[in-house]
Order: structure tokens, then C-alpha cells, then sequence
């Protein structure tokens, strides 16, 4: 197999692991989440939190899954893939969230 074709086949597994990310999350499933991640992972949340360990991923995940009013759900909006040595790709995720709700409507709901 050519070294493009190498390529092509890791991006189109990079991209399937994504899709199984998105698709664990919106099923508030923190288990198959974090089976797509390493141990030494590096995550930068939607706040801008940088998570580098898998313990804070399943500690966030198991958190925000737990509550009875969470409804977000993402979306990939844009990924883009760049191999900077054959076994090292540099990974940029856009994910679209829905399904915020706005503080006073999280009482309301929570009332």
C-alpha cells in the first residue's frame, strides 16, 4: 500500500472514531466517549478548559450526564486532518452544540 493511500485509510479512521465520539456523547454514554481517547489525552472543552488526562474527560463526562435537565448535542461542523509524521496526525474537531438552555429557564425546568 502507497503512502498516500496510508493517508487516505487513517483519515477516514480518524474521522469514524470522531463520529462515534459525537454519537456516545449524544447518547449520554461517558463509557464509549472515552473509549476513543487515550490515556494521555489533550482536549480543549468548548469553555476553553484544557482536559490532558482521561480522568478529567470521564469525571466531566459522568458529571454533565447525571443531570436530569442536560440536552446538548453535538455536531461536527468541520474537521480537518493534517499527518505531521506517519504516525502522528495533528486533529482539529468544530463541534456545533444545541440544546443549551439559558440559566433562568434551567430553574424553570428545575422547579
Amino acid at each position: 500500500m502507497s503512502r498516500s493511500q496510508d493517508t487516505v485509510r487513517h483519515k477516514r479512521a480518524i474521522r469514524r472514531s470522531i463520529e462515534k465520539t459525537i454519537a456516545a456523547f449524544n447518547a449520554r454514554k461517558a463509557s464509549a466517549v472515552l473509549q476513543e481517547y487515550a490515556r494521555d489525552l489533550d482536549v480543549v472543552t468548548t469553555r476553553g478548559e484544557h482536559l490532558r488526562e482521561r480522568d478529567e474527560l470521564e469525571d466531566r463526562l459522568e458529571n454533565l450526564f447525571s443531570k436530569p435537565d442536560f440536552a446538548l448535542q453535538q455536531h461536527l461542523v468541520d474537521l480537518s486532518i493534517r499527518f505531521v509524521r506517519d504516525d502522528v496526525a495533528l486533529v482539529h474537531v468544530e463541534i456545533e452544540m444545541s440544546g443549551a438552555v439559558s440559566a433562568s429557564r434551567a430553574h424553570h425546568i428545575a422547579s
